[in-house]
């Protein structure tokens, strides 16, 4: 086993995971700051209120990662094998995923007979920045999948 294939096939995709958690997050906690900055009874924009974004950033960024990492371990494995064409697939897949669990988290298995919310929406449009975070960071795979040995 070399070095090229190690890096390829577990940690390249490892850190290409953590870090579109951390765009999903930033995508979440950018969206709650600018609604609290420009909306009702607004908040000025200090450094205190930027670094705090920051760290709740990072915290979500952490949660993000927990809650997903078998499902989208499970859904990239399906990607591979049926060697559809990746970058749009995995941003789709990072989008319905992202919706499907905060809607899950937010009204449990009886959520499913309930209408999307737009917080479900804000979730899956963070999915689908992660997607594409993913899959570029990942080195933009694509079928076949082969990692080439040297």
């Amino acid at each position: 086993m070399n070095m090229l294939w190690i890096w390829t096939c577990f940690i390249r995709p490892a850190l290409a995971f953590l870090v579109a958690s951390t765009a999903a997050a930033f995508t979440i906690t950018l969206s709650f700051y600018v609604t609290s900055v420009f909306g009702e009874g607004a908040d000025p924009i200090t450094g205190e209120g930027l670094a705090a974004m920051l760290a709740v950033t990072l915290l979500t960024g952490a949660y993000v990662a927990a809650f997903a990492a078998f499902p989208v371990f499970i859904l990239i494995w399906i990607l591979r094998g049926l060697t559809l064409r990746r970058g749009w697939t995995d941003a789709i897949t990072g989008a319905i995923l992202g919706a499907l669990l905060i809607h899950l988290m937010a009204f449990g298995l009886s959520g499913l007979t309930t209408l999307p919310s737009l917080l479900s929406l804000l979730f899956g449009a963070a999915g689908l920045i992660a997607g594409f975070a993913y899959w570029f960071l990942a080195g933009r795979p694509r079928p076949p999948y082969a990692a080439k040995q040297a």
